[in-house]
């Protein structure tokens, strides 16, 4: 299967929140009925450090929409660390059609055991002063949220596209 990316943008500006989105061209061959039978493997694929589920699919319309959370872990050095400790929850889309997928992650929210840092944006640093514990805890806490979600949401993305350019079984012998 050839898999030509078309348009692969990290980090868009869209209110400022943090949003990775692509289009990937598959073999021209292949249906959306093909393709989103694919991406529903996809969706209800196991990982060690992912919790996804589905909350949305649209077989007619090429849609699955699904939720996806990951742990979070600050530290235990100090309450402020504890407190920080929790989950980042975030949306995915893909999007399918005949030779073609969008896939669509945004919606990054932080909830910690105490500490939220709540939506997570573009910024280079933490943008909500409410969060007390000083700049340089807010500031560490940020980009290291940041990071983990930058990494985590690549892996999805190649394990996607993995995933995506397999062929599935076909229905008639």
């Amino acid at each position: 299967m050839l898999c030509f990316p078309i348009l692969l943008l990290a980090q868009q500006e869209d209110d400022n929140f943090l949003l990775f989105e692509g289009v990937i061209n598959t073999d021209e061959s292949r249906k959306a009925s093909d393709l989103f039978e694919t991406a529903k493997l996809w969706f209800s694929k196991p990982s060690s450090d992912i919790k996804r589920s589905v909350d949305y699919i649209n077989s007619e319309g090429g849609q699955i929409q699904g939720s996806f959370t990951l742990p979070y872990f600050c530290g235990i050095g100090s309450m402020k660390k504890i407190k920080c400790n929790g989950t980042i929850t975030f949306d995915g889309t893909v999007l399918l059609k005949d030779g073609k997928y969008r896939y669509v992650f945004e919606n990054f929210l932080h909830k910690g055991n105490g500490i939220s840092f709540g939506k997570i944006t573009n910024e280079s640093f933490c943008p909500y002063e409410e969060i007390k514990h000083g700049r340089g805890f807010r500031n560490k806490q940020w980009l290291n949220i940041k990071s983990i979600i930058n990494e985590k949401v690549e892996e999805l993305i190649i394990d996607l596209k993995n995933t995506m350019g397999k062929a599935t079984q076909m229905k008639d012998w």
